[in-house]
């Protein structure tokens, strides 16, 4: 009897111990099946990160091994060159445009007032402003230079005729006077309405040179994408109405000329035949030809490449599809297992 109930205990002992184990076994399996879960799920959260990285590394390896990249990328920097130096001629005609007129400008504006009359109207420097964006910004004429010779005349005119009637009047005529003996001193561009140097009727070759300006223009913007615009602006407004700064620098003809989008019907070209391209027209013209020529082999080589870079986009979305199809019926297959337990 002794020995039954001994037994009795001891198997007692063995089942619940057993039974322990076996909870503590399925435990540790639904803890495994937990762990699987939450890592398939972790994986299938990622797989689009990783899927983009990996189809970036194929584009940029592509990209240096692919020969149609590789050649559209050089047909690319060639009319890029291209376009740079029309805009480095662009900018010779303009300085000698400028150093050629500007001291006849100046000396008609100069020989036409008499010295009292000079000695008065510098009685404005600093004294008299202007504003050109809605009162945002202020401007004065800090020299008697601004006053004579510089491009915002009309503006000074009118603050003249508030004391000098008689004055104001000569000073309005000598100043249009000698804007149509040097028309391209000063140009139109965003704040100032001088002598046009662009077309509504443009050419084939207007619209390649405006393309490259427009070119020059962006790439300035680029740049100085990380300063603030009130910066740019401060920077522009110490400049701009100083008249041998702001017409010899190509900089502010690239970033002010008026060209309203290319696709647009009343868009403005510049116009070659203005008379500042002059002594550099065949030079010019001769780039715009060699881009002309370039431009059709440049869209085939695109057409080529898109196709090829669709192809490696449509590739890595099936990659992208299955991996997120066996991903997701994982999951369900384990989370059966897991409620089964």
């Amino acid at each position: 009897m002794k020995f039954n109930k001994k037994f009795l205990i001891v198997a007692v002992y063995v089942f619940i111990f057993g039974y322990i184990g076996a909870a503590v076994i399925i435990s540790n399996k639904k803890d495994k099946l937990r762990q699987e879960i939450n890592s398939t799920k972790q994986d299938l959260q990622d797989l689009p990160h990783e899927l983009q990285k990996q189809e970036r590394d194929s584009i940029a390896n592509f990209n240096k091994t692919s020969p149609n990249a590789l050649v559209l990328n050089k047909m690319k920097q060639q009319r890029l060159n291209w376009q740079t130096r029309i805009a480095q001629i662009a900018e010779i005609s303009w300085r000698e445009y400028w150093n050629e007129n500007f001291p006849k400008y100046k000396n008609y504006i100069d020989s036409s007032f008499t010295k009292s009359e000079k000695l008065y109207l510098a009685q404005y420097v600093g004294r008299s402003h202007f504003t050109l964006t809605c009162d945002v910004d202020t401007n004065y004429y800090t020299c008697i230079d601004d006053i004579l010779y510089g491009p915002y005349w009309l503006d000074f005119s009118d603050i003249l005729g508030k004391h000098q009637k008689k004055l104001q009047q000569k000073y309005i005529r000598v100043r249009t006077d000698a804007m149509n003996r040097f028309p391209y001193i000063f140009t139109q561009n965003v704040f100032y309405d001088g002598a046009k140097i662009t077309t509504m009727h443009p050419t084939q070759e207007d619209t390649i040179f405006t393309s490259a300006i427009k070119y020059g223009r962006d790439e300035m913007v680029l740049k100085n994408v990380n300063m603030p615009n009130a910066h740019i602006m401060q920077s522009f407004n110490m400049l701009r109405n100083k008249s041998k700064i702001f017409t010899s620098d190509l900089q502010f003809l690239i970033q002010t000329i008026h060209i309203d989008d290319f696709y647009d019907e009343s868009s403005e070209y510049l116009d070659l035949s203005s008379e500042i391209f002059n002594n550099h027209a065949q030079e010019i013209l001769l780039y715009i030809n060699q881009i002309m020529r370039l431009n059709p082999r440049i869209l085939d080589c695109e057409s080529n490449y898109k196709r090829d870079i669709n192809q490696i986009h449509r590739y890595y979305e099936a990659v992208s599809h299955h991996a997120q199809y066996e991903k997701s019926e994982r999951i369900a297959k384990l989370d059966s297992l897991l409620n089964q337990r």
